[in-house]
Parts: structure tokens; C-alpha cells; sequence
């Protein structure tokens, strides 16, 4: 007798297959020019169905396929430094955490054309840039932590904030993702992890002059 599944898990089913749908037709035609009738049909549902369980449609749909995309990002990140080390140390699991997070973007060209194009929704959409930007700060969120544990580790004062360096650091990847996507030859491999290497050495380098010249005054 085959299981009968709850009212949870059949919403479950039914809001996998729309975001599953969504992804194929987001890819296919760009978030602008696909409609929710095209997302519906794909995912063998009705429009009423897909309202129900995404309430504002594509970007509702976009969003939650967002969410799971910087949360295994963010996860990947705090993995990267989970072993302890030395600035140089910290320095190789940085280079080594960007080269994957570029490796696993890269060759998804339809993402990162979604991507930008939610960007620019975002900077027209003051609603929606709400709703974007928390999602990007996932990712901000991860390299701060990350920063701020060794920051304490090393018990020095880097010149600028684990904010700011996450920043910085995830603006660089995003551009990085730009070029490329205009030319993939402007990018060459291990471009971001080179750059993240020696921006986490030079920071660090600056923290601990700092902490030798506070000793020697």
C-alpha cells in the first residue's frame, strides 16, 4: 500500500517541482522575460497553484532559489577556515576557499546572468532590494565570522573591519563574475584565489606591524 503523504509533504512536492520549473525557464529565457504561465506549465501546475505556495511570484520563486544557493556558499566558507592556523595558513584556506566558490559559479553562466539582472531589479525595486540584499549578506556574514575568529586568534587590529574586508572580498568575486561573463578569457583560472591570497597575507602582514610597533614604542 503505497504511503499516503501529509498535507506538508504534498506542499513540500508541489513547491520543489514550481522552484525546479522556475530555475529551468529563469535560465532558459532570463527572470524579465519569463512569465508564471511558462513556470506553471513546466512544473505540470496551474497558475493558482504556484500563487499559493509563492505568493509573489517570480520573485518569491527567485528568491528561494537564492536561499539555498548562498546558504551552501556561506557553509562552504565557514568550512574552508574550520581548521586552525597562522596567518599564512589563513592566507592558503582563503585563496583555496575562493578558487572553489569561483570554480562552482563559473561554469553556470545562466545563474550569474540571473543573477546581475536581480541586482538591477533590486536597485529599481526599493521593496525588493530589501529582500535581495539580506541574502547577499549571507555571504558577507560568513566571511566576517570567519575574520573576526582569527582577528581574535591573532590578537591584532587589522587596518580595516572583518566588515569591510567582507565586503570588499565578495565585491571582488562579483566583479570578477562580471568580466567573465562579457569575456571568459578576461578571467583567468585562479585569478580570485591569487588576488584573496594576497590581500588576507597583506591585511594580516599590516595587523602584526601594527602590534610589533605598539611593543617596541
Amino acid at each position: 500500500m503505497a504511503t499516503r503523504l501529509s498535507q506538508a509533504e504534498r506542499r513540500g512536492q508541489t513547491q520543489r517541482g514550481l522552484l525546479a520549473a522556475a530555475r529551468k525557464v529563469f535560465g532558459e529565457r532570463g527572470y524579465g522575460a519569463a512569465t508564471l504561465d511558462q513556470i506553471a506549465a513546466e512544473a505540470g501546475m496551474t497558475r493558482g497553484a504556484l500563487y499559493y505556495n509563492f505568493p509573489a511570484g517570480k520573485e518569491d520563486l527567485f528568491l528561494a532559489l537564492l536561499d539555498a544557493r548562498v546558504e551552501q556558499r556561506a557553509d562552504s566558507i565557514r568550512a574552508s577556515f574550520a581548521a586552525p592556523g597562522g596567518t599564512l595558513e589563513t592566507a592558503q584556506q582563503a585563496r583555496a576557499a575562493a578558487d572553489d566558490a569561483f570554480a562552482a559559479v563559473r561554469p553556470n553562466r545562466e545563474w550569474r546572468l540571473l543573477t546581475f539582472e536581480l541586482a538591477l531589479h533590486a536597485a529599481r525595486d526599493g521593496a525588493f532590494a530589501q529582500r535581495y540584499a539580506e541574502r547577499e549578506d549571507t555571504i558577507r556574514q560568513a566571511i566576517e565570522e570567519v575574520v573576526r575568529a582569527r582577528v581574535e586568534q591573532f590578537g591584532a587590529q587589522p587596518p580595516l573591519s572583518p566588515r569591510d574586508l567582507a565586503t570588499g572580498l565578495n565585491a571582488l568575486g562579483n566583479g570578477l563574475a562580471l568580466d567573465a561573463l562579457t569575456d571568459d578569457n578576461a578571467v583567468s583560472d585562479g585569478l580570485f584565489g591569487r588576488l584573496v591570497g594576497f590581500l588576507v597575507r597583506g591585511i594580516f602582514a599590516a595587523a602584526e606591524d601594527q602590534q610589533t610597533n605598539g611593543r617596541t614604542r
